[in-house]
């Protein structure tokens, strides 16, 4: 496949994250711990969207909330969709750096993101709400962090023997995700879906 390019030219032909303790936070009492929603293990293929199990739907009452939290997580049992080096890791990357160096970026991460309301609350008005997540690719190597790494022709990068590339990976993924409600439950960020719920 020719992946995806992104705006750093960096090109993305695997992206893959592991996802836990998804919750949301009542806007009545937001300053205590959020009730874990959904509790299981999920494996994300982020150039597709495909979730490993399938991300469910909520099923809770409409209300307020303050907050959208989950953590990045290594997942005990990879599901079989998902590639074998994702075993002990939250993060896979493959691809080629904007000089056409292939590069693989792995990472044990387990960072707890939370996204707080932009107006202080959102309400969700339907029985049924489907949540979309979405990742801001561009932002993850917009400061050139894998040109950093120079002189190599095949980059294999363990972000946890690389310590000086953690901070500035995980400022990049933190600032790219934004929460969106899927109003048509299709599963797509339709454009009028486009008004966020929460950031970071």
């Amino acid at each position: 496949p020719s992946g995806l390019l992104l705006d750093s030219g960096v090109t993305l032909n695997e992206a893959w994250i592991g996802v836990a303790a998804i919750r949301l936070a009542d806007a009545g009492d937001c300053a205590s711990d959020a009730t874990i929603d959904l509790p299981n293990h999920y494996v994300i293929n982020l150039l597709t969207g495909q979730s490993y199990p399938p991300l469910p739907s909520f099923k809770r009452l409409e209300g307020a909330y303050c907050s959208f939290a989950f953590g990045f997580a290594v997942v005990p049992d990879l599901p079989a969709e998902a590639p074998a080096l994702l075993a002990n890791n939250s993060f896979l990357i493959k691809g080629l750096r904007s000089d056409g160096v292939p590069f693989l970026l792995t990472a044990p991460l387990e960072d707890v993101l939370s996204l707080a309301a932009e107006s202080g609350q959102f309400e969700l008005l339907a029985p049924r709400t489907d949540l979309i997540v979405g990742f801001e690719l561009n932002t993850w190597f917009a400061s050139g962090l894998l040109d950093t790494v120079l002189g190599l022709l095949d980059l294999n990068l363990d972000l946890l023997s690389n310590p000086a590339l953690v901070t500035e990976f995980l400022d990049g993924v933190e600032g790219s995700v934004t929460l969106f409600e899927d109003l048509d439950h299709d599963g797509l960020l339709d454009p009028e879906e486009m008004t966020p719920l929460a950031r970071p």
